[in-house]
């Protein structure tokens, strides 16, 4: 009876504090997301559309080397730790999870050198025939004193995420992107006055990322130290050579499957500027098209999904470390019936109020047609997110890296024979077959392994029917009203009706 009680009370501890991380992760993630939404914003009536189309063009080269210096760490790093320690007893598992990550950070360390150095040396080959751009070559150039900094970043946010320190690299992620908004708006101010260069701008906005990126490396070091358990050391349970091992195993996948699926996107992010502008005839133009979808709707369509990243990083950890399948099957379940919950009403309101939301975060209309076009399948890469990364955290990276290549396949056939004819038009069309197809590559798979049961009408027509009526009629009776304090009332009266609807259908027991 004792132990029964003392396993119940720890069962309920264990939920009570899955509940906080998740409540803190949340209010951290929303502030990030936020305060990214403000700075674009910002960026945006600095730089314009074509500034913006120029900074993603520079982004896309840019993740392509972080993918190669950073990818599968954070994940490799945070389930392996999981695993020791529910495992091992504490003070073993501590140990062994340090080992995990000092082997993990000597491989980082390494990769991402050869990383830094590439960049930097071929920074000048692919602003001449990748980007067909000169004014990229000095920020790609920056960009590579960042590398090292991200990948050991990114093995220290595994371990913490792996011990259960939930919020912290969370916290640090907020830190990191204060200094680089705080940085770059200080150099705009300080030395840009009269000068109208996008190539200054875009130098600038780098410099910023790279001070960014070493404030997290060196917060987060700071932290490790100062979380070190004092005490008698205890040998780690697995040897220098099975903890290599062990990272590899578990991080070269997912990093194959990371640098095929970010070459691929790579390429995209070059070919469809460049069949834009045969479409269109213009560069400047392709460059703004550009810029507006992939600089401005995409990310406010992805502003909303900050709320659910918070509940699946403290729930990547939790399913990783569960040994019972069905007890698993069950936690996957819940967050997927959260994730249609709450996906569909963010589509909804994207979709009826996208004028008021374009105006609302850029001053403008410009981005409004985009948003509501991708809006009809917002619920579609919201679901397709969270499953991809619930299927990695059960073993699945495999199939995950091939559903990756099949819409990477799909993508760039779309672009080379269907934008340079349709234009802009067929870049939207694409945008919203690619990800109809990942989610039900995606979901598909995941409700296959799981075996989760969906209630159709409850999860998704109910509520599809319920924030549709309720938009509809916030958007008939106030469509008069376009200034963006209106935008915001209206945005907020749609979030607010729906809650009722939330509620009941998450009480609902199948």
């Amino acid at each position: 009876m004792v132990k029964s009680a003392n396993l119940q009370s720890s069962e309920k501890e264990k939920a009570q504090n899955i509940f906080t991380g998740a409540a803190v992760l949340t209010i951290i993630s929303f502030l990030i997301k936020g305060e990214g939404m403000l700075f674009r914003s910002y960026l945006a009536a600095r730089i314009g559309t074509e500034g913006m189309g120029l900074y993603q063009l520079i982004m896309s080269v840019y993740s392509l080397f972080a993918t190669f210096a950073t990818s599968g760490f954070t994940v490799a790093i945070s389930r392996l730790v999981s695993e020791k320690l529910a495992f091992y007893s504490k003070k073993e598992g501590i140990a062994t999870g340090r080992r995990i990550l000092s082997m993990g950070i000597c491989i980082a360390f390494l990769i991402s050198l050869l990383v830094s150095v590439l960049l930097m040396a071929l920074s000048p080959f692919m602003a001449t025939y990748v980007l067909k751009d000169a004014r990229t070559a000095k920020p790609l150039f920056i960009l590579g004193f960042s590398m090292i900094f991200m990948a050991v970043s990114a093995c220290l946010k595994g371990y913490l995420l792996g011990t259960g320190q939930i919020y912290k690299p969370s916290l640090v992620s907020l830190f990191e992107q204060t200094v680089k908004i705080a940085v770059i708006i200080f150099f705009f101010k300080t030395f840009l006055i009269g000068k109208q260069s996008l190539e200054s701008f875009c130098t600038f906005i780098v410099t910023g990322l790279t001070l960014g990126e070493l404030s997290s490396f060196l917060v987060l070091c700071i932290m490790y130290v100062l979380g070190k358990e004092k005490g008698t050391p205890v040998l780690p349970a697995l040897t220098r050579k099975e903890s290599i091992i062990s990272v590899s195993k578990v991080t070269l996948p997912i990093a194959g499957s990371a640098y095929t699926s970010n070459i691929l996107h790579t390429a995209e992010s070059v070919l469809i500027p460049a069949m834009l502008e045969i479409s269109m005839g213009s560069k400047s133009e392709a460059l703004s098209v550009f810029g507006i979808i992939r600089g401005m709707a995409i990310p406010a369509l992805f502003f909303p999904f900050s709320f659910l990243s918070a509940v699946v990083s403290v729930a990547i950890p939790e399913i990783s470390g569960t040994g019972n399948k069905t007890l698993r099957d069950k936690k996957i379940e819940k967050i997927m019936k959260t994730v249609a919950v709450y996906s569909i009403p963010a589509g909804s309101i994207f979709f009826f109020l996208a004028p008021d939301i374009a105006n609302l975060l850029y001053g403008g209309v410009e981005s409004a047609k985009y948003i509501k076009a991708l809006a009809t399948v917002t619920p579609f890469m919201y679901i397709e997110t969270v499953s991809d990364g619930l299927l990695k955290s059960i073993g699945e990276e495999s199939r995950v890296f091939r559903y990756g290549l099949y819409n990477s396949a799909l993508r760039l056939l779309s672009i080379l024979f269907f934008i340079k004819s349709a234009g802009e038009g067929g870049y939207v069309i694409l945008l919203i077959v690619s990800n109809t197809f990942s989610f039900l590559l995606c979901y598909g798979r995941l409700r296959k392994v799981s075996g989760m049961k969906i209630d159709v009408f409850r999860e998704f027509i109910f509520p599809l029917s319920a924030t549709v009526c309720e938009c509809s009629i916030i958007s008939f009776l106030f469509h008069s009203q376009t200034s963006p304090r209106w935008g915001l009332f209206k945005i907020v009266l749609s979030i607010l009706s729906y809650v009722p609807v939330a509620f009941y259908v998450q009480r609902q027991k199948r």
